[in-house]
């Protein structure tokens, strides 16, 4: 395929970009005291390496002192850290440019003030009453946007982005969720618009005529009594109307609906496309759309239809760096899936990471693309075709290695298989699909439908390494709220386990059913959407107060849960199964509420499974190391197993 359209240059301003595939503005926290480090540098620069054609870099706060942010470009101090971003990703052709922010009512100031916003309506994180900005404050922030936009060019980026989008300061002015305001600020649209007008002309008049300037708008919030489609298209068209922007980036969504601004994996290919082809029709400014645009055909097919000048692909070059280098070399890049666990989830723990790519955060010492070659040809044995072993075949075999796996399923992908079936969650397939793809490329020798033993292996000689990623053993459920109650029937209401369920190995009945989730994580979640797909009525018990409790970001799980919702399950929280009897259930609080019987005609349970630990000793007398990865090590899910198999593939 020539992806004709997509990799075809724009101009903007007086820069060239070389090809229309955008990385937008995303968090990474790889930075130190508001500045760029060289974990920041080599991330941006594997991008640039592997095709992007621009990259606008995250949010960089114009004020620090008001709203702080992890990248700071309201002192002096940021130009020669965002200089070694210029200077290292032009020397592979990409453009970058910067982007500058004021969280407004989002962001609390560093003296524990009030947070600044177009009127004193709390923002969504912080829940504080904000202060509604004085016409000095406005001027304030107005000048401190014009002189962190110098900031970004005197650093030699190529261009700078205001982000008045997402329900921050600028959005704020915006938006009639948040503008109460009585003054020329507020009230219509071209006057809660004019905040916006007055920072892009600072901005213009500090960079110059050439130097490119955008702006990130909504193409819908997504909430009610916010910008709708409609009121986005009208501010969208008197921003265009000023001559001040060479390129509008349209997103969606503000942090009432985050699950819309980032859709996770149940969101369809595109999803925010309606609302911002919208936009992009209405304006003659070039405009940049984004949301699940996985596949560099899906972006070229964007461009060539006319719905837009440029193409963002943040997940999807975090999952492959090289998304668009192997795309053109007829190779199939590494998928993003959509489960946000390792990416924004990342960011509640660390940093920004990826489940599917364990090089993520760590482009400094780890090439995505070549994991090395070994220093001698080593054999290695792996067991267990789930992403685990399926990962360390992969790696393994790319650094030189004969990789024998043996899979004793006739099909290979491991609990995955069971997740893809599941309703909206097909996507996380995906990454199977690539790993044996792969494997396959590779010459990997693999042996399906074959259980492992000592004279089964022994028959194939020594190996130097021998992987066990088997996954976890089968458990009777365990409650952690109450672990001493069996969670047993000798009665008439039979129990089964997710597993069970998944495969099909029983039948489900068509009345109420008991699901007890103990884990808190997507199982949870994807077993009682399964159960309500065949038509069960679902009563959820979980020792947690809601169901998959533990999933970050949250908003992964908003659209589930209303479809739950919608669906009529009922949430049992801090709860627990004390007894199944004959057609009854009796639910127990762990506060001490009174019992609960329920009826029941059979009961589903997610609960914690066994390390499988024993194969390890068994293949010791065949090899000269051992090593158990993912879930048969612990239940660590999906990013923690991707991880070990990626770790365990490179050790040799």
């Amino acid at each position: 395929m020539s992806y004709e359209a997509i990799l075809r240059p724009i101009t903007l301003g007086t820069i060239e970009i070389p090809n229309r595939v955008v990385r937008a503005p995303h968090l990474t926290q790889y930075t130190s005291r508001g500045q760029v480090t060289d974990q920041f540098v080599a991330y941006h620069e594997a991008r640039a390496r592997g095709g992007v054609g621009l990259s606008i870099l995250e949010s960089a706060t114009v004020d620090r002192s008001v709203s702080p942010a992890p990248l700071d470009a309201s002192s002096d101090r940021v130009v020669d850290g965002l200089a070694r971003v210029a200077d290292v990703v032009h020397t592979h052709g990409m453009r970058v440019f910067g982007q500058l922010y004021h969280g407004g009512n989002q962001v609390a100031p560093l003296d524990g003030s009030a947070p600044w916003s177009a009127s004193t309506i709390p923002g969504w994180t912080l829940g504080l009453p904000a202060r509604s900005m004085t016409p000095a404050m406005i001027e304030h922030a107005v000048h401190s946007f014009a002189a962190a936009a110098g900031r970004v060019k005197a650093a030699g980026l190529d261009g700078v982005e205001l982000h008045a989008a997402h329900g921050y300061l600028i959005a704020q002015f915006l938006s009639p969720l948040t503008n109460c305001r009585s003054d020329d600020y507020g009230g219509p649209i071209d006057q809660r618009v004019r905040f916006a007008l007055e920072i892009l002309q600072a901005v213009r008049d500090e960079v110059g005529p050439g130097f490119p300037v955008g702006i990130r708008l909504s193409g819908n919030e997504r909430l009610p009594g916010g910008l709708d489609n409609e009121a986005c298209v009208e501010i969208a068209k008197l921003i265009d109307d000023s001559g001040l922007v060479n390129v509008i980036d349209v997103s969606a969504g503000v942090y009432q609906s985050m699950n819309k601004m980032i859709g996770p994996m149940n969101e369809p290919r595109g999803y925010e496309l309606p609302d911002s082809v919208a936009v992009a029709r209405a304006v003659t400014t070039p405009c940049i759309v984004t949301g699940r645009v996985l596949t560099l055909a899906e972006a070229d097919a964007i461009v060539a239809r006319g719905d837009a000048a440029m193409v963002s692909m943040v997940r999807a070059t975090i999952a492959d760096p090289n998304l668009v280098r192997r795309a053109i070399a007829g190779i199939n890049p590494r998928p993003c899936i959509g489960c946000l666990h390792g990416c924004f989830g990342g960011l509640y723990v660390k940093d920004l990471g990826c489940t599917v790519n364990a090089t993520v955060g760590r482009e400094s010492s780890l090439d995505d693309d070549d994991p090395g070659t070994a220093h001698a040809r080593r054999r290695v044995l792996v067991v267990g075709g789930g992403p685990a072993g399926l990962e360390a075949a992969r790696v393994a075999a790319t650094r030189g290695h004969d990789v024998v796996l043996f899979e004793r399923e006739h099909r290979l992908g491991g609990q995955l298989r069971l997740a893809r079936l599941t309703p909206d969650r097909a996507d996380i397939g995906l990454i199977v699909d690539w790993l044996v793809e792969e494997i396959g490329r590779l010459g990997v020798d693999v042996r399906l439908g074959q259980a492992v033993t000592a004279e089964a292996v022994t028959a194939l000689g020594h190996f130097d390494l021998a992987i066990v990623a088997t996954g976890p053993s089968a458990r009777a459920a365990l409650q952690l709220g109450r672990p001493t109650v069996e969670l047993t029937s000798t009665a008439s209401t039979p129990v089964f386990s997710s597993w069970e369920v998944l495969n099909g190995v029983h039948s489900l009945p068509r009345g109420p059913v008991i699901m007890l989730d103990d884990v808190g994580h997507m199982e949870g979640m994807s077993v009682a959407q399964h159960l309500v797909a065949n038509g069960c009525d679902v009563t959820v018990v979980t020792r947690f107060n809601e169901l998959a409790s533990l999933i970050q970001p949250a908003w992964a799980t908003w659209s589930a849960k209303e479809y739950l919702a919608g669906a009529g399950v009922v949430l049992r929280g801090r709860s627990f199964v004390s007894e199944v009897g004959d057609g009854t259930v009796t639910v127990s609080s762990l506060d001490g509420a009174a019992d609960t019987e329920l009826p029941a005609e059979a009961v589903v349970h997610v609960t914690f499974h066994e390390p499988n630990l024993e194969l390890a000793t068994v293949l010791e007398a065949v090899a000269t190391e051992v090593r158990v990865i993912g879930e048969a090590r612990t239940q660590r899910f999906l990013t923690a197993s991707i991880g070990d198999g990626y770790e365990a593939g490179r050790s040799l």
